[in-house]
């Protein structure tokens, strides 16, 4: 088990929590993160897909992870973007079930899907050219390199042109299950951040301009894992 973490990111200022599976009852940043959407987000319902386990700690299993990555507008490094992830573990019988009650707007299969995989923390570099674009009106979804199906992680690179030269982050990213598959829940285009006018000066260059602001939410789902990952993203 990793230890709880805050990371404060070079490129995104943020406050980053991370939790891997436990079983103690503590899930640092999520009222964090819920207090930062109600405060910087006018659309009130984002985490509402988010299962009763997420607020009832006696419903997990001990298999739990999380992730949240706040916004902030309060410092000279302003962050218009969150997000926030939770993913357990659920029997192949109450997965069916709720595959067969999710009200969802589109469903498909996360590797073979040219939807818009956003890697977060690298939204807003203009330089970074490792980053796959496409000129689709599909929503944007969460890119699941920080949701743990337990199956260990793989190295991930990303290059970014600076004055200087290139330059080159290694990092390690979780491994993603073939047969995960994704039900986008909502996803509206729109700057809904309730200070608008310094939320739309952040660029997005990653993003095609209909999706330069908006957000998604929806979850995840790999039978071979049994389990389920929970996303809701603002940017």
């Amino acid at each position: 088990m990793r230890n709880n973490t805050i990371i404060i990111g070079l490129i995104v200022l943020s406050v980053f929590h991370s939790c891997k599976p436990n079983t103690h009852n503590y899930d640092p940043g999520k009222d964090i993160f819920r207090e930062e959407l109600h405060r910087m987000y006018s659309i009130p319902h984002l985490t509402d897909h988010f299962p009763q386990s997420w607020n009832d700690f006696s419903l997990r299993t001990n298999r739990w992870s999380s992730r949240y990555c706040c916004s902030e507008d309060d410092s000279l490094n302003h962050n218009f973007s969150c997000l926030g992830v939770f993913v357990d573990e659920l029997s192949l019988s109450d997965i069916n079930n709720l595959e067969d009650t999710i009200k969802y707007i589109d469903r498909f299969e996360f590797n073979n899907s040219q939807s818009i995989k956003i890697n977060f923390f690298y939204m807003k570099d203009e330089n970074s050219y490792m980053q796959v674009y496409y000129d689709t009106l599909k929503p944007p979804i969460y890119d699941f390199r920080h949701a743990d199906f337990d199956l260990g992680e793989e190295p991930d690179s990303i290059f970014s042109k600076t004055p200087y030269g290139y330059y080159y982050a290694r990092n390690d990213k979780e491994r993603i299950p073939s047969d995960l598959i994704i039900y986008i829940v909502d996803a509206q285009p729109g700057n809904f951040w309730k200070n608008k006018e310094l939320a739309d000066k952040e660029p997005r260059p990653v993003l095609p301009q209909k999706w330069k602001h908006g957000y998604s939410r929806g979850i995840g789902v790999s039978r071979s894992c049994s389990r389920v990952c929970w996303w809701v993203m603002a940017w």
